[in-house]
């Protein structure tokens, strides 16, 4: 046999055992060629390639570079040199490499692929899109880059064009459950959840076990409020997969959400027993409170956890000092301790604490933003920004916050508008109308940026406590002066906060202890209330037979040490209704309902035919409510404040009792401003006089009816506050 011949023969043997995986009697057939051969390309590239397969990444880099400097025309030899850069993350050479072999050979496939995830994971998603599509330039039926066009648009926030590629997949294939998935996970991003549920259901009838599409189908159900369903998929998940740590805080949520607290506990506990390195989780846990308390004890209980929670996270974090930003997001942008404030108690110690650990994290995220400013005027105008995601919507706190900002004197001050909500309406567009400087942004570190630029004299915060990024954003500093509103009406604590803009009627002489901030307070109610856009009808007449008293606050802001309150109002007071407004669920209508008739039954005081809930309806629906009741009773712990204002504008008596905290004096503060102490009680006693009074004499009930339609002006578009906040911005500056 001459020399060709048996090279040849010797080859052939050589990938016989290549391809059947013996490794290493191909590797000594292949090193025996070379003896014979010693500048064989081919073999060069076999042994390389061998190599690569055995993770021998530099001896197969170096002999799969000698195949190509022998044979620079070998595309193979190229594209296998690409695998092993890849391998050693050398993006760039891979790169160089991948794009060699498709010079050689231009409908080469593989190389396109490569490329185009490499791409994808360096975040350079128009040019790993540029690669995925040329593969379907070379083959238009190449599902699995279809698919992945659809992903890289996922990633880039496209779900438009993302949603068109997965509705390809999905038609091209149809029995494939990742197509299916795939495809109704960008339907629920632009909020199809419906349609989201019908892919994830196609995806399980092809795959019945597939834990992933079964927890996300509970997001989608989450978000349409079916929290039974969404239940049974977040369990369904878990059985199928018992360590699926993502399932078990998700079924948390949706028990938390369902006012099962001690489950949502346990399931959490479960999830950071899997992934205990997942602050997420842990601040779900943390931020875990009954929406409805069964008795005084559970408040004082749920305190405690809260409070072990805070030093098991100080803990974690003593271990974890180098977690990164986008896990500090997911943890402190999770949720915010918002049902703490709504126990009766100021607790500032405690929000002290939990200020704190969010201080920690911010300073882990950004160490350079937490140092005093010192920004200079701009031609003795003083720049005052706004920041809120709920003050430039139709929401409570804008009607509250929202004219102090419209109305300031834009001679004076340079206005700056930071809408950090995703939604917009028609407040949002007054706001845009009157500044010049107002911003929509969502993303935190957008948000920041923007904010360091305009180098700001002053920021206010008009809703601290309803959103978890704002908590984030206010702990940093981000200008010379930073505030606090009465929107949402608890101290931050944040030491980057340095003052509270209060009421003068609302706040007492010892207020100051109650907040971390310097404590100003702005003329009368603090407000300038526009009146509300009300429809008035004919006045109700007096019903002898039947008094129809209406509480229309929040259930979760009505707490257990209250009830009896109402209890004596129906005992005193014959043939009398009290109406409450529905929970945002019916677990939370449920829970309240029951601890209320419990204390009904166990005073021989019936129930059903004294107490009504009312569903939740539209703001002209609610004011038809307000309209058809006699007397409006206010909750004890945290008062009425935009409903009171409701209220009076509709002429109805309005009863209430100040509490220690100014949450608790939103009400005693308007009847004050109104002139109106008869309504005002000092006790419960007292509060339930006050009822029987009202609901039983006529006579009286219209003289207070009288006289709140003469003094209820001076209750709206005050413009006192306005010209105090001005000034007390001209003292801070």
């Amino acid at each position: 046999m001459n020399d060709n011949n048996q090279i040849k023969k010797l080859i052939n043997d050589g990938l016989s055992n290549h391809q059947k995986q013996n490794y290493s009697e191909a590797e000594k057939i292949y090193n025996e060629v070379l003896k014979l051969s010693p500048n064989n390309a081919i073999v060069f590239y076999l042994l390389g390639t061998l190599m690569a397969q055995n993770n021998k990444n530099d001896l197969a880099e170096e002999l799969l570079k000698k195949s190509i400097k022998i044979n620079p025309k070998n595309a193979d030899a190229q594209y296998n040199l690409g695998n092993v850069f890849q391998k050693q993350k050398n993006y760039s050479e891979s790169i160089s490499s991948y794009y060699n072999a498709i010079k050689i050979y231009p409908r080469y496939i593989k190389a396109y692929y490569n490329l185009a995830e490499i791409f994808s994971e360096q975040n350079e998603y128009e040019k790993s899109i540029i690669q995925y599509k040329k593969i379907l330039e070379i083959n238009p039926k190449h599902l699995q880059t279809i698919n992945n066009i659809g992903i890289v648009y996922v990633k880039s926030k496209d779900f438009i064009n993302a949603e068109k590629f997965f509705k390809k997949a999905t038609s091209e294939d149809p029995n494939n459950a990742e197509f299916c998935y795939n495809y109704g996970t960008v339907l629920q991003e632009q909020k199809k959840y419906e349609e989201a549920i019908k892919e994830y259901k196609k995806a399980l009838s092809l795959k019945p076990i597939y834990p992933k599409t079964l927890n996300n189908m509970g997001l989608s159900y989450k978000k349409l409020n079916k929290f039974i369903e969404a239940r049974q998929s977040y369990e369904e998940a878990i059985n199928q997969d018992p360590n699926y740590s993502l399932a078990y805080k998700n079924l948390g949520n949706i028990l938390d959400l369902m006012c099962e607290q001690y489950g949502a506990i346990e399931a959490y506990n479960k999830s950071i027993k899997l992934n205990p390195n997942n602050l997420s989780t842990r601040w779900a846990l943390l931020n875990t409170f009954p929406i409805i308390y069964a008795d005084n004890n559970s408040i004082l209980e749920f305190k405690e956890k809260f409070l072990k929670n805070i030093i098991s996270i100080n803990n974690f974090l003593d271990t974890n000092i180098s977690l990164s930003k986008e896990e500090i997001f997911k943890g402190v942008l999770n949720s915010a301790n918002f049902y703490l404030h709504y126990q009766g108690d100021n607790d500032i110690e405690i929000q002290k604490k939990y200020a704190g650990l969010i201080e920690r994290l911010s300073i882990m995220a950004y160490p350079n933003l937490h140092n005093q400013t010192n920004y200079n005027k701009n031609n003795n105008i003083i720049k005052v920004g706004f920041l809120s995601s709920t003050c430039f919507i139709d929401h409570s706190v804008s009607s509250v916050v929202r004219n102090l900002i419209l109305k300031l004197d834009k001679k004076k001050f340079e206005i700056y508008i930071y809408h950090i909500a995703e939604e917009s309406d028609e407040i949002t567009d007054k706001f845009k109308k009157n500044f010049k400087n107002f911003f929509s942004i969502n993303n935190v570190d957008d948000i920041i940026k923007k904010i360091s630029q305009d180098q700001l004299n002053i920021l206010i915060y008009p809703d601290i406590g309803m959103d978890p990024k704002i908590q984030l954003l206010a702990s940093l500093r981000l200008a010379n002066a930073q505030c606090q509103t009465l929107g949402h009406p608890v101290s931050s604590c944040f030491k980057n906060i340095d003052y509270f803009i209060s009421s003068e009627l609302m706040e007492n002489e010892n207020s100051n202890k109650d907040y971390s901030e310097k404590l100003f307070a702005l003329s009368g109610t603090g407000q300038c209330y526009e009146y509300p856009k009300i429809k008035t009808t004919p006045e109700k007449k007096f019903n002898k037979k039947e008094t129809i008293f209406f509480n229309l606050q929040n259930l979760f802001k009505l707490l257990p040490n209250d009830d009896d309150l109402y209890l004596e109002i129906i005992k005193k007071i014959e043939n009398c209704k009290i109406w409450f407004i529905e929970g945002k669920n019916t677990s939370v209508t449920s829970l309240y309902r029951e601890r209320l008739k419990k204390l009904f039954d166990k005073n021989n005081v019936n129930f059903e035919n004294n107490i009504v809930f009312k569903p939740r309806k539209s703001q002209s629906e609610f004011f038809k409510l307000i309209d058809n009741a006699d007397i409006v009773i206010d909750s004890l712990n945290w008062s009425g404040n935009v409903t009171t204002h409701q209220a009076i504008a509709m002429n109805k008596p309005v009863i209430s009792m100040p509490g220690k905290y100014m949450r608790a004096r939103h009400t005693y503060a308007l009847l004050r401003k109104i002139e109106l102490d008869e309504t005002i009680a000092n006790s419960k006693i007292e509060y339930v006089k006050i009822a029987e009074k009202l609901a039983k004499n006529w006579g009286y009930r219209q003289k207070i009816i009288e006289k709140i339609k003469r003094n209820k002006k001076t209750l709206f578009e005050d413009l006192s506050p306005v010209k105090s906040l001005e000034k007390f911005l001209h003292q801070i500056a």
